[in-house]
């Protein structure tokens, strides 16, 4: 199973047998500029200096995730126009702005190769993904799931003629848009199926439901890899060592194929589970010694 992290600090996690980072909202926010910034102009050598390299030169592969984090590159998320694009006054046709930054961000220059995209983060949730119904309303889940696989599809277009790999998905809490993205199709356009769940370890209904619905995605998935991309360490930051290895344990059963854990470094340098200081790095390293 690919043991994954979400982190910003290369050095600090390679003791940890870290081998694949997830560079959340790819190309966003790097020393206060964008990949794209300004529009039209794509800091290649930037993004490669600060999201790529300093994980490839530890050994790590990047999983970067697509995200359009400006205006102009967001999908137009009214129906008619993703059947029917056409120029409005002001700027492109907003599909098309999600094409060229797919494009564009997934080919790199000669500064950077990626070998998988996640298309989205959490398109489930409205702080990520939110959809401008025409009216001023909120799509339902069955309206909002076919909007996302439109963007899947026109991401997976150019991501496979480059032989990458197209991860997407949602959190499994979500049941009712989990079940309908399915329905509608993903599977026909992605190579991995992404899930992210926050697992406290503090009651058995939680692992449950967890693995029955991993089952159940499984079942209709067909074959499709599995890839919990966001999940939690412990409680509260803290490195449990039973309850991260219950938790590893539980996902290699059901045969997911990668775990990315998310809340691996506390903020807080005055905690001392912080792995930006030595103290908490050893004791990370000993939560983490033998999980292979």
């Amino acid at each position: 199973m690919i043991k994954g992290i979400h982190t910003t600090d290369p050095d600090l996690v390679k003791e940890l047998g870290f081998t694949m980072q997830r560079a959340w909202d790819f190309g966003m926010d790097i020393k206060d500029t964008y990949l794209e910034n300004p529009r039209g102009s794509w800091e290649y050598e930037l993004v490669a200096d600060n999201k790529v390299e300093p994980f490839q030169e530890n050994g790590m592969e990047v999983l970067g995730v697509l995200v359009a984090d400006h205006p102009w590159r967001a999908p137009d998320t009214d129906p008619k126009n993703l059947q029917n694009p056409s120029d409005d006054t002001n700027q492109w046709d907003k599909l098309s702005n999600w094409q060229q930054y797919v494009s564009a961000a997934s080919w790199g220059g000669n500064s950077y190769k990626l070998r998988a995209w996640e298309v989205w983060n959490e398109p489930n949730h409205r702080g990520f993904w939110q959809p401008e119904h025409p009216d001023g309303k909120h799509y339902s889940d069955k309206e909002s799931a076919a909007l996302y696989i439109e963007t899947v599809k026109q991401a997976a277009t150019i991501l496979h003629s480059r032989r990458q790999l197209v991860v997407a998905g949602a959190s499994v809490s979500s049941v009712r848009f989990v079940d309908e993205i399915i329905e509608q199709g993903i599977g026909e356009y992605i190579d991995v199926f992404s899930v992210h769940y926050d697992y406290r370890g503090e009651d058995s209904f939680q692992e449950a439901f967890y693995r029955n619905r991993i089952k159940a995605i499984q079942a209709k998935l067909g074959g499709i890899p599995i890839w919990n991309t966001e999940t939690n360490c412990g409680v509260w930051y803290i490195p449990d060592k039973e309850r991260i290895y219950r938790w590893w344990n539980v996902n290699r059963d059901l045969g997911i194929e990668a775990l990315f854990y998310y809340y691996a470094r506390q903020q807080n340098d005055n905690n001392p589970e912080n792995l930006a200081n030595e103290e908490g790095l050893k004791s990370w390293t000993r939560t983490f010694e033998g999980l292979y």
